[in-house]
């Protein structure tokens, strides 16, 4: 069945799942309550899905991360939520099969995979 956890679904089965189904499937993407999940099942039907991976290296996401160091506490906040948002859509991506062909080739291309 379509929105089985663990298993890769098409974009155009996630946009055909009941409520259950949708929240069940994608639950996992943020941790805790499942609000924002049953909040996003609203926004249907889905013509494609968010976020790119957006550090190409461990020296990129340690700058990075220097450069925040001074960033006020109300800043980090912020950030974070976004950070949560990236990553909930980067789960998205690789739960959801060919939902985002762009992001799937390059993937592929950087992992060395077909």
């Amino acid at each position: 069945m379509a929105g089985e956890p663990g298993k890769l679904v098409r974009l155009g089965q996630v946009n055909d799942m009941t409520r259950e189904q949708f929240v069940d499937t994608f639950g996992g993407l943020f941790q805790g309550p499942r609000w924002a999940v049953e909040r996003a099942y609203d926004s249907r039907p889905f013509e494609d899905t968010m976020g790119v991976r957006d550090r190409d290296s461990y020296d990129d996401l340690v700058k990075h991360g220097w450069e925040r160091v001074d960033n006020s506490a109300a800043h980090e906040r912020a950030t974070a939520l976004v950070e949560i948002a990236k990553i909930a859509g980067y789960r998205f991506d690789d739960l959801v099969a060919e939902a985002n062909p762009i992001h799937s080739a390059r993937t592929r291309f950087v992992r060395g995979t077909d």
